[in-house]
């Protein structure tokens, strides 16, 4: 709380946000460090669609469990391994601008 920047409401808002989701990446790497505004907004946006990937493969979960036909089941068991791949590549954005391994911008293409 001490090296938050307290000047107005929304500079304290704003630092409470950013150690929030430094936060939330440390939880991925491993590692707990203080974020820029610009990698703050990467993390936040790594971070949703990595809980929306999580969510999409629970739903297919449930469908694979559910189909009787085999190939439908690997189907949905690639699309699967598919998104768990994505969120791991995700996690390795999150690690790699925490470690300062990477200097681009935005990890996140529109």
């Amino acid at each position: 709380y001490a090296n938050l920047d307290k000047t107005n409401l929304k500079t304290c808002y704003d630092s409470y946000t950013q150690r929030i989701i430094a936060l939330q990446a440390a939880e991925l790497s491993g590692k707990f460090e203080p974020r820029t505004r610009a990698r703050t907004q990467s993390d936040m946006e790594m971070l949703e669609r990595i809980g929306i990937l999580q969510s999409e493969i629970q739903v297919l979960q449930n469908q694979a469990r559910k189909e009787s036909q085999l190939n439908l089941r690997v189907a949905l068991n690639t699309e699967i391994q598919l998104k768990r791949k994505e969120i791991e590549q995700l996690k390795a954005l999150i690690a790699e601008y925490q470690y300062g391994k990477n200097n681009r911008q935005s990890p996140i293409e529109p």
